[in-house]
C-alpha cells in the first residue's frame, strides 16, 4: 500500500509544478514593445505606451485631456493599469494584429496603430 501512495505521489507532484505555468511573454512582450495611437473619427486622439514598469493611456479631445498612468500587469489578453492616488484600477481586453492593437474597455474598443518600436524592450 505505501508503495502505491508513494508511486502516486511521485507521478503527482512533478505535475502540480510543471502544469501550471503559462507563458504569455508573447503578446505581452508585443502589447509593450512600441508606442500605439489612433485619431477617432471625431478628432480625439488616443495613444498608449509604456516606459520601464508603467503604462500611459492619454485621451485627448478638443481642449481636455485625460490621462491615465501607472503600474501596469498584463497576461495574454488583458492590461490593467493600477492608479492607486485614485483608488482606480483600469482593466483593458487587448488583441494584437501586427502593426495594429484593439484595446476594448466597457464594451467599447478602438484600434491603435504602431508608432514604431522602442530601442529595446521595457521590463515587465
Amino acid at each position: 500500500m505505501k508503495k502505491v501512495v508513494a508511486a502516486i505521489l511521485f507521478i503527482l507532484l512533478p505535475l502540480t509544478f510543471s502544469g501550471c505555468a503559462a507563458d504569455v511573454s508573447g503578446r505581452v512582450s508585443e502589447l509593450i514593445s512600441c508606442s500605439r495611437s489612433a485619431v477617432l473619427e471625431s478628432g480625439a486622439e488616443v495613444s498608449l505606451s509604456f516606459s520601464e514598469d508603467t503604462a500611459t493611456l492619454a485621451i485627448k479631445s478638443r481642449d481636455e485631456t485625460t490621462v491615465i498612468q501607472g503600474r501596469y500587469l498584463a497576461d495574454d489578453d488583458n492590461l490593467v493599469i493600477f492608479m492607486p492616488e485614485i483608488g482606480q484600477n483600469y482593466c483593458f481586453a487587448y488583441t494584437p494584429r501586427g502593426n495594429e492593437l484593439e484595446l476594448t474597455y466597457d464594451g467599447g474598443s478602438v484600434v491603435l496603430k504602431s508608432d514604431g518600436f522602442f530601442d529595446s524592450a521595457p521590463t515587465e
